[in-house]
């Protein structure tokens, strides 16, 4: 594992830097999901999800390739292991399958509102938890847990009075969240079995499978990474030079960085207190509309960002 990734560079045990590495995997998402919202709608869902998929894949391989140079950390073994049959699975139904249907979500609903059904997530996750692996919750950090839910809750009543949804759009999220549950719970299987694997090696192998997917995918759709023309077989719209820009940097900070803090973080601790931490996302992205579209917020959502703040730091003491 790359020294940048290892808790004892921090001087943090796993516990707590786990959770923080779930917030900073939450805040880069959040921020990010605003262009693929964006472009999701400018353009298609699913050529949205193949670029970030690329660009992280991309970044990724980089990072493998030049990161035992750069942090003095002995190389990566590419030798096969059976982990990796999990972790490809899980990139093609997780980082393929499930977030193309997230992408229609933020098209659909917009970004805050998708993103509030991932307070689905940790219930999910505790119950595959428990059966597949035997993780329990220790009593201390269940009343964070709770409040992270409630906070969502709250927050997601205040969204809903807004404005109203079709229950198609609402059942699309829905059911990214339970596919991306499954891919979740596929990547922590690959760490159970191979306790040594690298999170940024994980991260790899899970962009490969996506890309595998969405290759199979786009061809039978007739979507093109790079269109160069509009005359393809469903008239896709061409992206300008700004577009993959914007959409870089996106995928750099929502996809790339997000994801390697969360499979780190998934490795270090539990799997329920991380995803409860990461289901958050709706919070930020709120966050950031009110920064870059000079929005007043409500006095709901203060209250539920001081709730969620207080939730977190529950659980960094609670983990102790």
């Amino acid at each position: 594992m790359f020294m940048f990734l290892n808790s004892s560079f921090f001087d943090l045990p796993n516990a707590i830097l786990a959770p923080i590495l779930a917030l900073i995997s939450n805040i880069s998402f959040g921020m990010s999901c605003l262009i693929f919202a964006h472009y999701s709608t400018k353009i298609s869902s699913a050529w949205v999800n193949g670029i970030k998929a690329l660009v992280s894949t991309f970044c990724f391989l980089i990072l493998l390739l030049v990161g035992p140079i750069l942090f003095n950390q002995p190389a990566i073994s590419w030798e096969f292991h059976s982990s990796y049959i999990y972790l490809f699975l899980s990139g093609m139904i997780g980082l393929g399958f499930a977030d193309i249907f997230l992408m229609e979500g933020l098209k659909q609903n917009g970004v805050a509102r998708t993103l509030l059904f991932y307070a689905l997530q940790p219930f999910l996750m505790a119950i595959f938890a428990y059966f597949l692996w035997s993780e329990s919750i220790r009593p201390a950090q269940w009343p964070g847990i709770i409040v992270f839910v409630l906070t969502l809750l709250l927050f997601c009543y205040e969204k809903m009075k807004e404005e109203k949804r079709e229950v198609k759009h609402i059942l699309i999220v829905i059911f990214a969240v339970f596919i991306d549950c499954i891919g979740i719970s596929l990547t922590k299987q690959s760490m159970v079995i191979d306790t040594g694997l690298s999170p940024v090696l994980a991260c790899f192998i899970r962009g490969m499978g996506a890309l595998f997917f969405l290759r199979c995918y786009f061809w039978i759709k007739g979507i093109y990474f790079f269109p160069k023309n509009e005359n393809t077989k469903n008239s896709q719209v061409v992206a300008s030079k700004k577009d993959y820009q914007y959409l870089f940097w996106a995928s750099f900070f929502g996809t790339f960085l997000s994801l390697l803090c969360y499979i780190s973080a998934i490795k270090l601790g539990q799997i329920t207190v991380v995803t409860a931490v990461a289901v958050t996302s709706p919070l930020w992205a709120t966050l950031f509309e009110f920064i870059f579209y000079k929005k007043i917020p409500s006095k709901i959502f203060i209250l539920c960002f001081v709730l969620f703040i207080l939730a977190f730091l529950w659980n960094i003491f609670a983990s102790q």
